[in-house]
């Protein structure tokens, strides 16, 4: 692999064709840690997860549901759920993003997650046919020098 002018490796490009999404993941952080990537599937959702050992100079999570989502209801349930797992964290309002060019809606969290604090955008975008949730750490370039390389298609094969 060789190096670009952030220091990361050549990125590995990972293609969910049943889902419609591609996304290309660093090897290694601008400091030379090792980028994890975990896939998996639950109830018809499709997961990538990169992550850093900090969770922080990389972490990005994209899920694939297997139909479209209310997105009011799913951010409202994705809220439900870090009040829970983070009592006193701040979660933003909700507002328009894009994501992949779409439009998208999303909400910002900060708060201690299993005790380390961490900073979260959580965003819900539509294909044709499946939500998609994506969150990174926004304080991060390297997250949203991955994030650019997302796309989706409305008609996967």
């Amino acid at each position: 692999m060789t190096s670009r002018d952030d220091g990361t490796d050549d990125p590995v490009v990972i293609r969910d064709p049943e889902h419609g999404l591609t996304i290309q993941l660093p090897t290694h952080t601008a400091d030379g840690a090792a980028v994890e990537v975990d896939r998996d599937e639950r109830d018809g959702a499709h997961r990538i997860h990169a992550h850093a050992p900090d969770g922080s100079t990389v972490y990005v999570e994209v899920v694939s549901f297997p139909g479209l989502l209310d997105h009011d209801t799913a951010i409202a349930d994705q809220q439900a759920g870090l009040r829970v797992r983070a009592p006193g964290a701040a979660i933003g309002p909700v507002r328009p993003a894009t994501v992949a060019g779409r439009p998208a809606t999303a909400f910002e969290f900060a708060g201690a997650l299993g005790g380390v604090r961490r900073r979260r955008w959580f965003a819900f975008v539509d294909t044709a046919t499946r939500t998609i949730r994506v969150v990174h750490d926004p304080g991060s370039p390297a997250n949203e020098a991955i994030l650019a390389t997302l796309t989706l298609d409305d008609e996967p094969t």
